[in-house]
């Protein structure tokens, strides 16, 4: 019998640091529970991925333990769900599904204007990187004074409750015979940034400016933060460990009403390792992606 399974998630970052690859510890841990599932289901398994350059990581420690069998396809979107049609033929088995990094800022220094980054000329890959003002500069202390983001703007996807469940509510129609499961949005590491992005930060978590920058957020958004979306805080979706905390509280809130749904929760596993993320990063932990794969593959086993 042919078995298909589907991981979705929303691009969120950009990809792979150069030169880093995650570490793949759990690899031979995890090979028997995959193993035991392709068993249970015909030998043969598919595995539709479709998101962020987190589920990147993810997609590469599938590729390095899965056993023969197990495929995997990698779909990337970058912004809402419905800006992306998602291979249905054959249907799939099982869905892993993931939206967050996306939706959120870090005003000013990441604009909360929706897509901003790409009407300004490029996406979203290009903008999270920071490079030198002068290309010909080789003074270390120069390039660390003239490191600049070029980060503009994010999406609004609307809140994030109706993102989770409208994303439930789609899959479940598009593959009624699937395994739903719900990857949780890595947790942001805010200790590890630099300036304009350091400066941004800092500014959200001192209790002093804080109250300010959320007026100007909100003058500066209206569309995101005014008329049906008031009830919306700037402050609550920002690029840090809280806001990412609030969208793995939300997610699990709305999925008590989705019971049969999976949930593969990277948000805990990353928690509290800023050690695993790069300096400029806070959201990739490649070190971790076998964790995160290896609860995965124990759930599939369960099915």
């Amino acid at each position: 019998m042919q078995f298909s399974l589907i991981v979705v998630f929303f691009a969120g970052a950009h990809g792979l640091r150069r030169g880093f690859q995650a570490p793949l510890e759990s690899a031979e841990t995890s090979e028997g529970p995959f193993s035991r599932f392709l068993a249970k289901h015909g030998g043969n398994a598919t595995v539709l991925m479709v998101g962020d350059s987190t589920m990147s990581g993810l997609h590469i420690a599938l590729e390095k333990i899965a056993p023969a069998g197990l495929k995997f396809t990698l779909v990337e979107n970058k912004g809402c769900l419905n800006q992306k049609t998602y291979p249905m033929t054959p249907q799939p088995d099982v869905v892993i599904y993931n939206n967050g990094l996306h939706v959120l800022h870090l005003y000013p220094a990441l604009s909360c204007t929706d897509n901003a980054h790409v009407a300004a000329g490029h996406g979203f890959e290009k903008d999270l990187e920071w490079e030198s003002t002068d290309e010909d500069s080789t003074d270390p202390l120069y390039l660390e004074k003239t490191l600049i983001p070029h980060l503009k703007g994010n999406r609004n996807c609307g809140h994030y409750s109706d993102i989770v469940r409208d994303a439930m509510e789609y899959f479940k129609a598009q593959a009624p015979k699937a395994q739903i499961m719900w990857k949780t949005t890595n947790s942001i590491c805010s200790d590890v940034f630099v300036g304009d992005f350091r400066q941004a930060v800092d500014a959200w978590h001192n209790e002093t400016t804080r109250l300010e920058r959320e007026k100007a957020c909100r003058l500066q958004c209206p569309a995101r933060y005014s008329g049906v979306n008031a009830d919306r805080n700037c402050g609550d979706e920002i690029y840090d460990e809280h806001s990412t905390q609030l969208q793995h509280d939300t997610s699990m809130e709305v999925l008590k009403s989705y019971s049969d749904v999976m949930v593969v929760d990277a948000f805990a596993i990353t928690k509290d390792h800023c050690e695993a993320t790069g300096q400029q990063d806070g959201r990739h932990y490649h070190p971790l992606d076998s964790k995160i794969a290896l609860d995965m593959a124990r759930q599939l086993d369960s099915l």
